[in-house]
Protein backbone atom coordinates (compact mmCIF):
# COMPACT_ATOMS: atom_id res chain seq x y z
CA UNK A 1 0.00 0.00 0.00
CA UNK A 2 1.42 3.34 -1.06
CA UNK A 3 1.65 5.95 1.57
CA UNK A 4 -0.37 9.03 1.02
CA UNK A 5 1.80 11.92 -0.03
CA UNK A 6 0.50 15.33 0.88
CA UNK A 7 1.74 18.39 -0.82
CA UNK A 8 1.58 21.67 0.89
CA UNK A 9 1.47 24.98 -0.89
CA UNK A 10 3.59 26.64 1.67
CA UNK A 11 5.87 25.80 4.52
CA UNK A 12 3.50 27.45 6.91
CA UNK A 13 0.63 25.28 5.72
CA UNK A 14 2.75 22.20 6.34
CA UNK A 15 3.72 23.38 9.78
CA UNK A 16 0.11 24.19 10.64
CA UNK A 17 -1.07 20.78 9.44
CA UNK A 18 1.56 18.97 11.45
CA UNK A 19 0.66 20.97 14.53
CA UNK A 20 -3.03 20.17 14.05
CA UNK A 21 -2.20 16.49 13.50
CA UNK A 22 -0.09 16.42 16.60
CA UNK A 23 -2.88 18.10 18.54
CA UNK A 24 -5.37 15.58 17.15
CA UNK A 25 -3.12 12.68 18.08
CA UNK A 26 -2.68 14.06 21.58
CA UNK A 27 -6.44 14.55 21.90
CA UNK A 28 -7.05 11.01 20.69
CA UNK A 29 -4.56 9.65 23.20
CA UNK A 30 -6.08 11.81 25.90
CA UNK A 31 -9.53 10.51 24.99
CA UNK A 32 -8.25 6.95 25.29
CA UNK A 33 -6.77 7.79 28.69
CA UNK A 34 -10.06 9.34 29.72
CA UNK A 35 -11.92 6.22 28.60
CA UNK A 36 -9.55 4.12 30.70
CA UNK A 37 -10.01 6.48 33.64
CA UNK A 38 -13.78 6.40 33.07
CA UNK A 39 -13.78 2.60 33.09
CA UNK A 40 -11.57 2.58 36.18
CA UNK A 41 -13.89 5.10 37.83
CA UNK A 42 -16.87 2.88 37.04
CA UNK A 43 -15.07 -0.06 38.63
CA UNK A 44 -14.22 2.02 41.69
CA UNK A 45 -17.82 3.28 41.83
CA UNK A 46 -19.17 -0.27 41.66
CA UNK A 47 -16.67 -1.33 44.32
CA UNK A 48 -17.67 1.63 46.47
CA UNK A 49 -21.37 0.85 46.04
CA UNK A 50 -20.65 -2.76 46.94
CA UNK A 51 -18.77 -1.61 50.04
CA UNK A 52 -21.59 0.79 50.91
CA UNK A 53 -24.15 -2.03 50.56
CA UNK A 54 -21.92 -4.33 52.59
CA UNK A 55 -21.60 -1.64 55.26
CA UNK A 56 -25.37 -1.15 55.22
CA UNK A 57 -25.91 -4.89 55.66
CA UNK A 58 -23.26 -4.91 58.37
CA UNK A 59 -25.03 -2.05 60.15
CA UNK A 60 -28.33 -3.88 59.89
CA UNK A 61 -26.66 -7.02 61.22
CA UNK A 62 -25.13 -5.02 64.07
CA UNK A 63 -28.51 -3.42 64.80
CA UNK A 64 -30.13 -6.86 64.81
CA UNK A 65 -27.41 -8.18 67.11
CA UNK A 66 -27.91 -5.14 69.33
CA UNK A 67 -31.65 -5.79 69.44
CA UNK A 68 -31.04 -9.48 70.14
CA UNK A 69 -28.53 -8.60 72.84
CA UNK A 70 -31.00 -6.14 74.38
CA UNK A 71 -33.71 -8.78 74.21
CA UNK A 72 -31.38 -11.26 75.92
CA UNK A 73 -30.57 -8.65 78.58
CA UNK A 74 -34.27 -7.94 79.10
CA UNK A 75 -34.96 -11.67 79.34
CA UNK A 76 -32.08 -12.05 81.78
CA UNK A 77 -33.44 -9.18 83.88
CA UNK A 78 -36.91 -10.74 83.82
CA UNK A 79 -35.44 -14.10 84.80
CA UNK A 80 -33.46 -12.43 87.57
CA UNK A 81 -36.61 -10.72 88.80
CA UNK A 82 -38.54 -13.98 88.62
CA UNK A 83 -35.68 -15.74 90.41
CA UNK A 84 -35.77 -13.13 93.17
CA UNK A 85 -39.54 -13.49 93.42
CA UNK A 86 -39.21 -17.28 93.53
CA UNK A 87 -36.49 -16.92 96.15
CA UNK A 88 -38.81 -14.72 98.21
CA UNK A 89 -41.60 -17.26 97.78
CA UNK A 90 -39.20 -20.05 98.73
CA UNK A 91 -38.27 -18.12 101.88
CA UNK A 92 -41.96 -17.68 102.68
CA UNK A 93 -42.62 -21.39 102.06
CA UNK A 94 -39.63 -22.30 104.19
CA UNK A 95 -40.96 -20.09 106.99
CA UNK A 96 -44.40 -21.64 106.63
CA UNK A 97 -42.87 -25.13 106.59
CA UNK A 98 -40.94 -24.31 109.76
CA UNK A 99 -44.13 -23.00 111.37
CA UNK A 100 -45.99 -26.15 110.32
CA UNK A 101 -43.14 -28.27 111.63
CA UNK A 102 -43.26 -26.46 114.97
CA UNK A 103 -47.05 -26.73 115.03
CA UNK A 104 -46.78 -30.43 114.17
CA UNK A 105 -44.24 -30.88 116.95
CA UNK A 106 -46.52 -29.04 119.37
CA UNK A 107 -49.49 -31.15 118.25
CA UNK A 108 -47.43 -34.32 118.61
CA UNK A 109 -46.45 -33.29 122.14
CA UNK A 110 -50.06 -32.38 122.91
CA UNK A 111 -51.20 -35.69 121.42
CA UNK A 112 -48.66 -37.56 123.51
CA UNK A 113 -49.87 -35.70 126.60
CA UNK A 114 -53.48 -36.50 125.73
CA UNK A 115 -52.59 -40.15 125.19
CA UNK A 116 -50.90 -40.21 128.57
CA UNK A 117 -53.97 -38.58 130.12
CA UNK A 118 -56.24 -41.09 128.38
CA UNK A 119 -54.00 -43.94 129.52
CA UNK A 120 -54.06 -42.65 133.09
CA UNK A 121 -57.83 -42.21 132.80
CA UNK A 122 -58.23 -45.76 131.54
CA UNK A 123 -56.02 -46.99 134.35
CA UNK A 124 -58.14 -45.07 136.85
CA UNK A 125 -61.34 -46.42 135.28
CA UNK A 126 -59.90 -49.93 135.36
CA UNK A 127 -58.83 -49.47 138.97
CA UNK A 128 -62.31 -48.19 139.83
CA UNK A 129 -63.87 -51.15 138.06
CA UNK A 130 -61.60 -53.53 139.91
CA UNK A 131 -62.51 -51.91 143.23
CA UNK A 132 -66.21 -52.04 142.36
CA UNK A 133 -65.94 -55.65 141.20
CA UNK A 134 -64.00 -56.58 144.33
CA UNK A 135 -66.61 -54.98 146.58
CA UNK A 136 -69.44 -56.64 144.65
CA UNK A 137 -67.74 -60.04 144.78
CA UNK A 138 -67.02 -59.72 148.50
CA UNK A 139 -70.64 -58.82 149.20
CA UNK A 140 -71.86 -61.62 146.94
CA UNK A 141 -69.50 -64.13 148.59
CA UNK A 142 -70.78 -63.17 152.04
CA UNK A 143 -74.37 -63.58 150.91
CA UNK A 144 -73.69 -66.95 149.27
CA UNK A 145 -71.78 -68.09 152.37
CA UNK A 146 -74.72 -67.14 154.59
CA UNK A 147 -77.17 -68.87 152.23
CA UNK A 148 -75.09 -72.05 152.23
CA UNK A 149 -74.89 -72.06 156.01
CA UNK A 150 -78.66 -71.62 156.14
CA UNK A 151 -79.01 -74.48 153.68
CA UNK A 152 -76.91 -76.75 155.94
CA UNK A 153 -79.20 -76.01 158.87
CA UNK A 154 -82.32 -76.58 156.79
CA UNK A 155 -82.31 -80.34 157.48
CA UNK A 156 -83.41 -79.57 161.04
CA UNK A 157 -86.68 -78.08 159.79
CA UNK A 158 -89.87 -80.01 159.00
CA UNK A 159 -91.03 -80.77 155.47
CA UNK A 160 -93.90 -78.33 155.34
CA UNK A 161 -94.83 -76.83 151.95
CA UNK A 162 -93.66 -73.42 153.13
CA UNK A 163 -90.27 -74.82 154.15
CA UNK A 164 -89.89 -76.73 150.88
CA UNK A 165 -90.68 -73.58 148.89
CA UNK A 166 -88.17 -71.67 151.01
CA UNK A 167 -85.60 -74.43 150.45
CA UNK A 168 -86.04 -74.22 146.67
CA UNK A 169 -85.81 -70.44 146.82
CA UNK A 170 -82.63 -70.73 148.85
CA UNK A 171 -81.06 -73.11 146.32
CA UNK A 172 -82.11 -70.88 143.44
CA UNK A 173 -80.47 -67.88 145.12
CA UNK A 174 -77.21 -69.80 145.60
CA UNK A 175 -77.20 -70.79 141.90
CA UNK A 176 -78.02 -67.20 140.88
CA UNK A 177 -75.20 -65.93 143.09
CA UNK A 178 -72.76 -68.27 141.31
CA UNK A 179 -73.93 -66.96 137.92
CA UNK A 180 -73.53 -63.35 139.05
CA UNK A 181 -69.96 -64.07 140.16
CA UNK A 182 -69.02 -65.05 136.59
CA UNK A 183 -70.58 -61.82 135.26
CA UNK A 184 -68.66 -59.56 137.61
CA UNK A 185 -65.47 -59.05 135.55
CA UNK A 186 -63.56 -55.74 135.90
CA UNK A 187 -62.35 -55.94 132.28
CA UNK A 188 -65.88 -55.72 130.91
CA UNK A 189 -67.04 -52.30 129.81
CA UNK A 190 -70.66 -52.91 130.86
CA UNK A 191 -69.90 -53.94 134.42
CA UNK A 192 -72.59 -51.50 135.54
CA UNK A 193 -75.20 -53.78 133.98
CA UNK A 194 -74.61 -56.24 136.85
CA UNK A 195 -75.79 -53.70 139.47
CA UNK A 196 -79.55 -54.21 138.88
CA UNK A 197 -79.14 -57.99 139.04
CA UNK A 198 -77.05 -57.72 142.20
CA UNK A 199 -79.58 -55.38 143.83
CA UNK A 200 -82.41 -57.79 143.02
CA UNK A 201 -80.30 -60.64 144.40
CA UNK A 202 -79.70 -58.68 147.63
CA UNK A 203 -83.43 -57.97 147.97
CA UNK A 204 -84.25 -61.64 147.49
CA UNK A 205 -81.44 -62.55 149.88
CA UNK A 206 -82.76 -60.20 152.56
CA UNK A 207 -86.26 -61.59 152.07
CA UNK A 208 -85.10 -65.21 152.44
CA UNK A 209 -82.94 -64.41 155.48
CA UNK A 210 -85.85 -62.58 157.08
CA UNK A 211 -88.13 -65.58 156.53
CA UNK A 212 -85.52 -67.97 157.93
CA UNK A 213 -85.24 -65.88 161.07
CA UNK A 214 -88.97 -66.39 161.69
CA UNK A 215 -88.69 -70.16 161.55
Amino acid sequence: MQSLSVRYETKQEETAFKQNWETFSKSKNRLAELEVQKSSAKVRLATTETLIEANRLKREELCQKKENTQSILNTAQDMKKQSEEMSDKADILASQALMLKNEGKALAEKSATLLQDVHRGLQQVQATREQQAKAMLEKLERCISVLKSKLDNFSKLNDSPENLALFEHLNALIVLGGELKSEIQPTRIAIGSVYPKLQKFILDYNGVVAKLKKI
